[in-house]
């Protein structure tokens, strides 16, 4: 819900970003999202526009240095795809 909501309110741009699946502190935190971010990505498939505004990825902090470089992709992703217009109202 706050993915849609940041995207109605106009922001351009969204990373969400989690453990893997199956090395989570929460135990099950992460198979909990990946089941939430299948029912987002349908949403915003049927938006259409909404493609390439929202990325999801796993990571862990073992990987020292992935996060920076993938905020930055986000980043260029983003801004090549210019503002956000407002495509439906809440």
């Amino acid at each position: 819900m706050h993915v849609l909501m940041a995207l109605q309110e106009g922001i351009d741009g969204v990373l969400v970003a989690g453990c893997h699946l199956g090395d989570c502190h929460y135990k099950r935190g992460n198979l909990m999202a990946e089941n939430r971010i299948a029912v987002l990505r349908a949403v915003l498939r049927a938006a259409g526009a909404m493609k390439g505004r929202a990325r999801f990825a796993h990571i862990s902090t073992a990987e020292r240095g992935i996060l920076p470089r993938l905020i930055e992709e986000v980043k260029q992703e983003v801004k090549a795809l210019g503002p956000i217009e407002q495509l439906w109202v809440v």
